[in-house]
């Protein structure tokens, strides 16, 4: 089919290029004069190329088309030139005349659709006559502008639009869509090639972008720091980085190839080139308590690779100073003070872990390394001696005394649960949770066999459900049997048989009497507490009642009496009370004070001698019958330990005749003890509940448990080390060693010393021996 008005003469390339030409020069013009051409010129148009095209002019054609582009984008670049005076101006010009242009050559790109179908593919990355890489049309025009209208200016252009950002960053509000609009004008230039607008965008824009931004912060930061200090720069910085995110969402889609290379020059800038002075004012932010400054040092440093390991060695070295403090202040108070000041001083520490642990959850993030120095500071506190007591001690005073409700700062359900937990954290950091759980055993058998004082059974349970879910099963076993033993039917069953047995009554002689009978491998109770006693009368027939019932039920069991275990309530009448006041003892002291309805003034020597009229007044109670004297206590020593209270506890019943120092807790053999008839208190509670020793008995106690917790390790490295063996058979000492602590680590954490010494212990008895050939070889002797 024929063109219209085609011929077959031979075409004039010039005379009809000519048609074409202006034709494209109405269409390039045609946003800015509004005037472009009509369907009819459109198609003549299309036909003159098509006409050249087929003549086989269409190098020719590209080359000219070619010069089309180049002297439209020169008279372009010279339009936006002349605003050089006014970036803003400057660089809305440009971007219109750019859109523009995209527009108009795509329409000039659909006239020479015949070359783009049939010519351009098969030539495609040639050269034409005039050296130009052969390209579809619509990027051969976005050449021609970058080439001939981007070149020129560019060097004002960029300037000008990181000029704006400045004025924007200075305070200076400015139309940043200029900054996305340029960068969206590098996006066409996908049209290119894959990667030409990366590339484009890179080399002419993203480098200087970031080389500018490097340039404006490292002043800024420099002379903000040196003139406002590290505080006031950590809040600048940070808003800093917010202002930069901002700006780089009009990056557009270059956002994610872009933002990690100013993430890393904004962070050179303001945070590297300064973090020596930020780590070094980071202890005076701990000092001080500054949080919003250590969530921002955090949120600087947690950017940057090593910026985090030095604030938190600085931070473990802060806690491991202060935290031993507390730990030295315990340390060098007298016996006295250091039992007084044992709930204080585990709330200080509670209080202490309570807010750093808070300050690395809230400011750190709870990252890995503060938490780790966290650890670290708390492991090493709690593992310092502590003075007459030792920490695990101290921490079961506090257990103690919120169990039995004395914290009057935790009376809800949730703060007594909540308490709970924050004491298992402090437990957690102990080396020696064998012998935390020593204590906490005798101490709950206490609890548990002073039914008549004021306790928490819930807390209790929480407290070993807490334990048991930080230790395993295996560490609360013992503490489990004695619950389920004083909780077993039996115990009802047996006080329901005795109150039959009682003609239907628990009363013995008008005196409400109850008895509980308990296994006795679940309790730590050792043969010192088994001693005997001469109650008083209406006491004494109260036992001797049970004791009859028992023997008749029971012919092959025997009763062992506790009188320093249970509670006794007796009323006394005092002249700054109104009423009798309740005095809850052990069956001991109630006995001692009952001594008194006789007389007002006794001797320590007639107490000893009514308490016990038929043993020798310094008889030995041991422990075994191996006892090496370390647990062995005297009745003499029964006896002070269970009066102290009664004459200094707060609430003081007895006095001492010519006390020459009444503070001081010193009860001797010569002391004579007057029955108070006025307790020296301002007011005075119905209820009194003594505690059942000394002090000094509570230190002995400390001990003895300490001596026993050393004897039951050696038992427990031994076994291990058996364990090890009898798996390896032969094996280097040393990794005998490693493997035995971590069997142990979880109960504690034996030294060297320790495992020597139980070693040479084992193959003196033939369980393992040395290899000849290689002393540092043991083998397992089967």
């Amino acid at each position: 089919m024929a063109a219209p008005g085609a011929s077959d003469k031979k075409l004039d390339f010039d005379t009809e290029w000519a048609k074409a030409t202006s034709q494209f020069d109405i269409i390039l013009n045609a946003l800015e004069t509004g005037q472009g051409i009509t369907g009819k010129e459109w198609i003549a148009t299309y036909y003159v190329v098509f006409s050249l095209a087929i003549a086989q002019n269409e190098g020719k054609i590209y080359d000219e088309l070619a010069k089309v582009f180049r002297e439209f984008v020169d008279k372009q670049s010279k339009q936006i030139f002349e605003k050089k005076t006014n970036a803003d101006a400057m660089l809305k010009e440009y971007l219109r005349l750019f859109g523009n242009f995209t527009r108009t050559a795509t329409s000039v790109s659909k006239i020479c659709k015949y070359l783009e179908r049939y010519w351009i593919p098969n030539h495609n990355g040639r050269l034409t006559e005039n050296k130009i890489e052969i390209r579809s049309i619509y990027p051969l025009s976005l050449i021609m502008w970058r080439e001939h209208c981007f070149a020129p200016i560019k060097d004002k252009l960029i300037p000008a639009l990181l000029g704006l950002l400045d004025k924007d960053r200075a305070g200076d509000k400015q139309d940043k869509t200029l900054l996305r609009n340029m960068v969206q004008s590098y996006v066409e230039y996908d049209a290119v090639g894959p990667t030409e607008g990366q590339q484009f965008y890179e080399k002419e824009f993203e480098c200087r972008y970031i080389h500018h931004l490097k340039e404006f912060y490292a002043s800024e930061s420099s002379n903000f720091l040196q003139q406002n200090g590290v505080s006031l720069y950590l809040m600048k910085a940070e808003s800093r980085i917010e202002e930069e995110k901002v700006n780089s969402e009009y990056l557009g889609l270059y956002l994610n190839s872009s933002e990690p290379k100013i993430k890393k020059a904004i962070d050179e800038v303001l945070i590297e080139k300064h973090m020596d002075i930020i780590q070094q004012d980071f202890l005076r932010m701990l000092k001080e308590d500054k949080n919003e400054d250590m969530r921002r040092l955090y949120f600087l440093l947690s950017r940057v690779a090593d910026g985090l390991p030095s604030s938190a060695n600085t931070m473990q070295a802060y806690l491991t100073e202060n935290g031993s403090k507390i730990v030295q202040e315990q340390k060098e108070r007298d016996l006295k003070d250091s039992l007084a000041f044992a709930v204080p001083f585990v709330k200080s520490l509670m209080l202490f872990y309570e807010k750093y642990s808070g300050l690395v959850s809230s400011c750190f993030s709870n990252n890995p390394l503060f938490k780790t120095a966290l650890d670290k500071a708390f492991r090493d506190i709690l593992n310092q001696e502590s003075g007459k007591f030792n920490i695990p001690r101290l921490l079961n005073f506090f257990i103690d005394n919120v169990v039995k409700g004395k914290e009057k700062d935790y009376t809800t359900e949730d703060e007594i649960d909540d308490i709970l937990q924050k004491l298992v954290n402090l437990f957690s950091y102990l080396q020696d949770k064998d012998e935390f759980f020593e204590y906490f055993r005798k101490a709950l058998c206490k609890r548990l066999l002073s039914k008549g004082k004021q306790y928490n059974e819930n807390a209790e349970k929480s407290f070993l459900s807490k334990l048991k879910a930080q230790s395993g099963d295996a560490a609360i076993r013992k503490l489990q049997g004695m619950f389920t033993d004083v909780q077993d039917e039996s115990i009802n069953e047996g006080k329901n048989k005795f109150e039959e047995h009682n003609g239907g009554t628990s009363k013995v002689d008008s005196i409400d009497f109850e008895v509980h009978v308990l296994n006795d491998s679940h309790w730590p109770i050792t043969a010192t507490q088994k001693f005997p006693l001469l109650l008083a009368s209406n006491l004494f027939n109260c036992q001797k009642k049970f004791q009859q019932y028992y023997d008749s039920s029971s012919e092959k069991r025997k009763l062992q009496w506790l009188y320093n275990y249970g509670t006794v309530t007796l009323a006394a009448r005092f002249t700054n009370s109104k009423v009798p006041v309740q005095l809850i003892l052990t069956p001991l002291q109630a006995s001692i004070m009952v001594c008194f309805n006789a007389s007002p003034k006794l001797t320590f020597e007639e107490l000893l001698t009514q308490l016990w009229p038929t043993q020798p007044a310094r008889s030995i109670l041991t422990t075994s019958q191996n006892s090496n004297q370390v647990h062995d206590m005297s009745l003499e020593e029964i006896l002070k330990f269970a009066i102290s209270p009664l004459v200094y506890f707060k609430y003081k019943i007895l006095q001492k005749e010519h006390d020459a120092d009444p503070k001081k807790e010193n009860i001797k053999n010569d002391d004579v003890f007057i029955l108070r008839d006025r307790i020296p208190a301002k007011k005075l509670p119905r209820k009194i509940a003594f505690p059942p020793g000394s002090a000094k008995q509570t230190q002995r106690e400390a001990d003895q448990d300490h001596e026993y917790v050393m004897k039951q390790r050696e038992f427990e490295i031994e076994a291990a080390m058996v364990r090890v063996m009898k798996a390896r058979n032969r094996l280097e000492w040393n990794k005998v060693q490693v493997e035995v602590i971590n069997i142990l680590q979880s109960r504690f954490t034996p030294d060297a010393k320790q495992l020597k010494k139980r070693l040479e212990s084992l193959i003196d008895r033939k369980y393992m021996e040395r290899d000849e050939n290689d002393p540092k070889v043991i083998v397992y002797i089967s």
